[in-house]
């Protein structure tokens, strides 16, 4: 989907060296995709939260047309997500990441292969040819 050239270079956060996934985590670390959990470590083997996903998806800076997702949910405000508040109302705002039928966002619940699967998709249709 992005066609980012791999770095295949020697690792970057203090737990990924020699993982099998370490030269695509640095990949997505050297475009800022991600950062890390703290402590210079990125902790490669735990799954991801959906806000996680919503703040790497926001790190790709993709551009969308006016927006018509849903906005607010009763979860999720600056105070509670200070780190991806921001993140989790921009794609959701474009559609991207969608809440529950309770009106939750589902902060601090583990992102599903599905769920990844369907944001993917739907950024996909965003991302331009040359995003890097």
């Amino acid at each position: 989907m992005l066609n980012l050239p791999v770095y295949d270079t020697a690792a970057s956060f203090d737990d990924t060296s020699g993982h099998w996934a370490s030269a695509y985590i640095e990949t997505a670390r050297q475009y800022n995709i991600i950062s890390g959990t703290g402590d210079n470590r990125f902790e490669p083997d735990i799954p991801i939260t959906r806000e996680q996903m919503a703040v790497m998806l926001d790190n790709l800076q993709v551009e969308f047309p006016e927006g018509t997702g849903a906005t607010s949910y009763t979860d999720v405000n600056a105070m509670s997500s200070p780190w991806s508040y921001d993140a989790i109302m921009r794609m959701s705002s474009a559609g991207i990441i969608q809440g529950f039928p309770d009106g939750s966002f589902g902060l601090g619940k583990i992102l599903t292969r599905a769920q990844m699967a369907v944001m993917m998709e739907r950024i996909s249709a965003y991302v331009p040819d040359n995003l890097y």
